[in-house]
């Protein structure tokens, strides 16, 4: 599971603030290596580089995906503090060519529940099908977008959320 915590994309950051991409293409980005079964808790935040993405720029966390690995889950949380990072993932096989986008549709938002707080949550699967397979996915790029960096995301209310937990909402 990778857990990101960040402003509804940086939201509250001006437009000077993402002056200069931090590489060139795709294949310049400071990728990190994501073992199987991590349990990762990342920010993306005002000391996250930043890349000119058709969208528009936006900072980012890129990884590396295990290469002779069988076919394996990745589960996305993006945990609520002063805003949110509304995510978009990027997936490129190993010539750095997107095989998938996956958009902020298949994330939902999830009310804050026991110890864990308020997030935008999504799971999605890497296909392994043929072990070292070139076209196979081998890296991650977890982004927003300026459509997603303007929006909004209601919460529920703590008072609103232990009245529906003790079967007390009006």
């Amino acid at each position: 599971a990778v857990t990101a915590a960040a402003k509804h994309a940086t939201a509250n950051d001006s437009a000077a603030d993402f002056n200069g991409s931090c590489c060139a293409s795709l294949q310049q980005l400071p990728f990190q290596s994501l073992p199987i079964n991590a349990d990762l808790r990342v920010k993306i935040g005002a000391g996250s580089p930043v890349y000119q993405f058709h969208s528009g720029p936006s900072r980012f966390l890129a990884y590396s995906l295990p290469v002779n690995s069988n076919s394996f889950s990745i589960e996305l949380q993006s945990l609520v503090g002063e805003t949110l990072l509304d995510p978009t993932v990027l997936m490129l096989d190993s010539q750095f060519q997107v095989t998938r986008i996956i958009d902020n549709d298949r994330f939902a938002y999830a009310p804050a529940r026991g110890f864990k707080g308020d997030s935008i949550d999504g799971s999605f699967r890497v296909d392994r099908s043929y072990v070292g397979n070139p076209a196979n996915e081998q890296y991650m790029i977890i982004y927003t977008t300026a459509v997603q960096m303007a929006g909004q995301t209601t919460l529920v209310h703590p008072a609103k959320a232990y009245a529906i937990a003790h079967g007390n909402q009006p």
